[in-house]
């Protein structure tokens, strides 16, 4: 497990996979120096461009519409990081997930590869979570909410976690991180 990454960047995708079609939901990068950063296509043309960031000083922030939002101090990301901290939580529904880009499996290091079938229909049902834990870490999990898949990437500390979760409340989360 390395903290640097021998200076190369790693790049992940999360993805809604139909049996056919892997559809890109999210895009995850480790830069070589361990600062975080994830993008969600932006299909709309548009500034919306939504994304955010993790450095490695520890700083955090959003963005989208080119305006910063939740910004927030948190750990440094390198071999010291100790505890969880949750990067964002996005919903996802099985029926919007053809709305999103293809996915290039060439373009990444590795992918989480969801089958459609573990996401409901639903709104506001399903979510992916990523989580910065500590090596053998667990990110943290609200009550109420069940863990439908789980992929961890330990290639640096912190380790990323990309959890698809399953709500069991019926209505949208008051608070959401990021998007």
């Amino acid at each position: 497990m390395i903290n640097n990454l021998n200076h190369s960047d790693r790049s992940y995708a999360v993805a809604v996979s139909d049996g056919v079609y892997l559809y890109l939901l999210l895009r995850l990068r480790r830069n070589w120096k361990g600062e975080l950063f994830y993008v969600f296509p932006n299909q709309r043309g548009n500034r919306h461009n939504p994304h955010g960031s993790y450095h490695r000083d520890g700083r955090v922030h959003h963005k989208s519409f080119d305006k910063k939002f939740l910004a927030r101090q948190g750990l440094r990301p390198d071999r010291n990081f100790v505890g969880a901290e949750q990067l964002l939580t996005t919903v996802v529904s099985a029926v919007e997930a053809h709305l999103y880009p293809l996915c290039n499996p060439a373009e990444f290091d590795d992918i989480v590869k969801i089958p459609i079938g573990l996401i409901s229909p639903e709104r506001y049902r399903t979510y992916i979570a990523v989580d910065l834990v500590e090596a053998h870490g667990k990110p943290q999990i609200s009550s109420g909410d069940r863990i439908v898949e789980q992929q961890v990437f330990g290639d640096a500390v912190p380790w990323i976690v990309v959890t698809v979760l399953e709500s069991q409340q019926r209505r949208p989360r008051a608070i959401q991180r990021a998007i």
